[in-house]
């Protein structure tokens, strides 16, 4: 586990109110990576 993953875990349980949120800015983290992965299986191919 990195670091910024560390203080992600510790901001998410000292902010329950920002919940949603966070979860929405977790999901356009993993699209983002989706498509940078997508992107880079198209260089390769």
């Amino acid at each position: 586990m990195t670091k910024k993953e560390m203080i992600k875990r510790k901001q998410r349980k000292e902010l329950w109110g920002f919940a949603e949120l966070t979860d929405a800015t977790e999901l356009m983290v993993q699209m983002v990576k989706a498509a940078g992965v997508t992107e880079q299986l198209k260089s390769v191919a």
